[in-house]
């Protein structure tokens, strides 16, 4: 991943298209900025993902339900339903039982049946498992496709929080408005929060908000959100608007590149002439192929084929 802060970005952008002097009414605006950031950001992913699926693969272990058929994906799975991958584990514990489901269509979707589950079905954000689980014993594994978090800018940082481990609540949450400012007109716009550290590393996502006092810097944290087990917030934090989003871009330092260039066309799009913006076109284009086929998987090993069919099945011979 990169160091340097999502500002320092800007501020590049700034010197590739010559828009240095700005203030709160004139000039482009780090907003605008910000935004072409992130589109840059979604393209490049897109463009990696399509050609290599397998490189922001993440695992997540989740127990099972007696009598629940849906299992919601997280808040970070891209577009809301790449599956790579579904286990399921009998045991409540221990790794070495988990056996993979087959994936299945809507039309094999049996409410009325309880078992191991054999199959699964993607829906938006959810998993349904086919049969029902018949216990309340059991795990879950999955693998699916990250999507990188949102860029965004610092908005204020944590001076006090009070986190209850028991029922995953934030029971108090304070920002430090001693020595620095909290930016409440970009807070304000947003339901959802998330806490980031210096180097932007999510320690805390999703968290639904109600409001954020700039003179106390209380934010008020909706008592029915709950964080996900390993997430924690520590004093010294940064709190920036949305589900899920960062201050730094959490790839190799390779993409900054493209991100300032991507940033700097949309920019030239506004205010330069043709000639202008066919050259950095061109650059544009041929640093995303440059990039995705850097992230080619890239393997000397002898790949086998995979045993898709169980041992216990028949073979038709």
């Amino acid at each position: 991943m990169t160091s340097r802060y999502i500002s320092y970005l800007i501020e590049d952008v700034r010197l590739s298209t010559e828009n240095t002097d700005f203030s709160d009414t004139i000039g482009i605006k780090d907003t605008e900025f910000l935004r072409f950031l992130n589109d840059g950001q979604q393209r490049i992913q897109n463009t990696i993902v399509q050609q290599h699926p397998q490189v922001f693969l993440k695992e997540k272990t989740v127990s099972v339900t007696g009598d629940q058929e849906a299992y919601s994906l997280p808040i970070d799975a891209y577009l809301g339903n790449k599956v790579s991958q579904v286990e399921f584990n009998p045991q409540s514990t221990g790794k070495e039982y988990f056996y993979p489901l087959r994936p299945a269509s809507l039309f094999e979707r049996d409410s009325g049946s309880n078992g191991d589950p054999i199959k699964y079905i993607r829906q938006t954000g959810k998993i349904l498992l086919i049969p029902i689980p018949d216990a309340s014993v059991g795990q879950l594994r999955y693998n699916y496709v990250q999507k990188l978090p949102r860029l965004a800018l610092r908005r204020g940082s944590v001076s006090s929080v009070t986190l209850d481990s028991n029922t995953n609540t934030v029971t108090a949450l304070s920002l430090d408005v001693s020595t620095d400012s909290v930016d409440t007109n970009e807070l304000s716009k947003w339901t959802r929060v998330s806490i980031v550290d210096e180097e932007g590393n999510v320690k805390m996502k999703n968290i639904k908000v109600t409001n954020v006092d700039g003179s106390t810097g209380v934010v008020s944290v909706d008592p029915s959100f709950s964080y996900d087990d390993g997430e924690t917030i520590g004093v010294g934090n940064y709190i920036v608007e949305g589900s899920y989003s960062s201050t730094h871009v959490l790839l190799d330092e390779m993409v900054e590149r493209y991100l300032i260039a991507y940033a700097t066309f949309k920019i030239l799009q506004r205010d330069s002439n043709v000639t202008d913006l066919q050259v950095q076109q061109s650059v544009l284009l041929e640093m995303e192929s440059e990039i995705a086929e850097a992230y080619a998987e890239i393997s000397d090993d002898i790949m086998e084929i995979p045993q898709i069919i169980s041992y216990d099945d028949d073979w038709v011979l």
